[in-house]
């Protein structure tokens, strides 16, 4: 589930961006208004783009990162210990496409049924 924790964030980062982005760019089009009139009302915005920006350092190479270890069929701890040095050695991969849609095609199937009713 964290993938998807991380699509969402993704996704929310890149939108509030370019809403920014786009709010200042039309501010700043605008021909009557002055740049300091313009700086005060998208003082929020601007916020907004830098704060994106950061987030987007931060979250987009850990996105890239498990998206890696999709198309791989690594876990992460398998990764990080280095359990299969090179992509031959894991049977668990049958190339980059095939991995990401057995990912999503048992996506959720292998948990436990811990909250149903055993008779």
């Amino acid at each position: 589930y964290f993938i998807l924790f991380l699509i969402g964030v993704v996704a929310a980062d890149t939108l509030i961006g370019a809403i920014s982005l786009a709010m200042v760019i039309k501010l700043f089009l605008k021909d009557s208004v002055v740049v300091e009139i313009a700086l005060k009302d998208s003082g929020v915005a601007i916020f907004l783009i830098f704060y994106t920006v950061i987030m987007a350092v931060i979250i987009f190479p850990l996105f890239f990162y498990h998206l890696t270890l999709i198309c791989r069929a690594q876990t992460t701890n398998e990764n990080l210990r280095g359990v299969y040095w090179n992509r031959y050695d894991n049977p668990h991969d049958k190339g980059n496409f095939e991995n990401c849609i057995a990912f999503w095609r048992t996506f959720g199937q292998n948990r436990s049924n811990r909250f149903q009713n055993k008779q």
